[in-house]
């Protein structure tokens, strides 16, 4: 199943999918979390009459996040072997771009963006000191995310936050895919 938040007459709402139609399922996505109390979505919230994905607007799953984003850097094999170890960092995120929206460069004090397409994993639940064979348990699906950096800045900073998470630096989309709904999952 697909988890979105769109606008559609006007109204922006979190809403469940099948891939062709969503069906409203809650005020904003927060309150869907609320409402799913950490379990994956049922059948039963593809009820009523449905509206087609072509009539809405999607804005990103999760437009402003509660805590900032947590990523893993150096995931990559090359980035790996460089640097000698992986990197954890935080990126702020008071507002997330959905598709289609625009990303502000900053060229007032930002010479150039890079970005990187990176998988991001949703949690469905809190997770505090969480056991290796439990992880899994916590993750409700995944969606794709764009780390739009200013390497100007994360250079002249020595770290990774500022240069990371400058408003509109993120964006994703279109949905949250539960974790139900890909192999090996």
């Amino acid at each position: 199943m697909k988890l979105l938040s769109c606008e559609y007459k006007g109204e922006t709402f979190a809403a469940v999918s099948d891939g062709k139609k969503a069906y409203k399922a809650a005020p904003d996505m927060y309150a869907l979390l609320d409402r799913l109390e950490g379990a994956l979505p049922g059948p039963e919230l593809l009820a009523g009459e449905g509206i087609d994905l072509g009539e809405l607007r999607l804005l990103a799953p999760i437009p402003e996040p509660r805590q900032d984003v947590i990523c893993l850097g150096m995931n990559y094999m090359d980035h790996s072997a460089e640097a000698g170890k992986a990197v954890y960092f935080s990126k702020r995120a008071a507002y997330i771009v959905g598709p289609g929206g625009e990303i502000d460069p900053h060229f007032d004090i930002v010479d150039g963006l890079d970005y990187e397409a990176e998988l991001a994993v949703v949690l469905g639940k809190d997770a505090y000191r969480v056991s290796k064979e439990d992880a899994f348990d916590y993750v409700l699906g995944y969606s794709v995310l764009n780390d739009v950096s200013a390497r100007n800045l994360q250079k002249a900073h020595k770290q990774f936050y500022f240069g990371k998470s400058l408003d509109t630096h993120t964006t994703m989309g279109p949905w949250i895919v539960t974790r139900d709904e890909l192999p090996g999952a």
